[in-house]
């Protein structure tokens, strides 16, 4: 009988030990079971706040465009036109450049450049001419000297054998 007994306290004991181990498991997972729900809880939070700020700012933006002032239909088509008239005007305006600038252009970069060489020819031409004018000049006083020198050497010789 001491046998039965100490083997039925040891039962009560293995027992108690094991409510003892289910108490803790079972806490366990009620701690575990509550991360879980506030786990789903911030999820569940964060897709709310995220439908409501959506729906806020639908919100929003309806009472904004309410706040508009639409401008009426009579507007609305003289603004078009306003807008359709201007950008013919500045149409015109870039084509009759455009019709400038490419009659200015008509040459091109090589019909500018013999312009430019054109009028350097005229003005080296000129240039020349007034260069050979007065070589011409200058020969013509060299001429004139030369006679001169030939009158004046022939007039010396001439008393030269005056003298002799």
């Amino acid at each position: 009988m001491a046998n039965s007994k100490k083997s039925n306290n040891d039962k009560k004991q293995k027992s108690s030990a094991n409510k003892v181990n289910d108490k803790k498991q079972y806490v366990e997972n009620v701690e575990a079971k509550k991360e879980n729900n506030q786990a789903k809880a911030d999820k569940k939070s964060t897709k709310v706040k995220k439908s409501k700020e959506k729906s806020s700012f639908t919100k929003g933006f309806k009472s904004e465009l309410k706040k508009v002032s639409w401008p009426t239909g009579k507007q609305v088509v003289n603004n078009t036109i306003a807008v359709i008239f201007i950008v013919i005007v500045v149409t015109a305006v870039v084509f009759c450049l455009d019709l400038a600038f490419g009659a200015v252009n008509k040459y091109g970069i090589e019909g500018v450049k013999a312009l430019v060489q054109t009028e350097s020819n005229e003005s080296e031409e000129s240039v020349v001419t007034e260069v050979n004018d007065t070589d011409e000049a200058e020969k013509t006083d060299e001429g004139e000297n030369n006679e001169k020198t030939s009158e004046e050497t022939s007039s010396e010789e001439g008393s030269n054998e005056n003298q002799e």
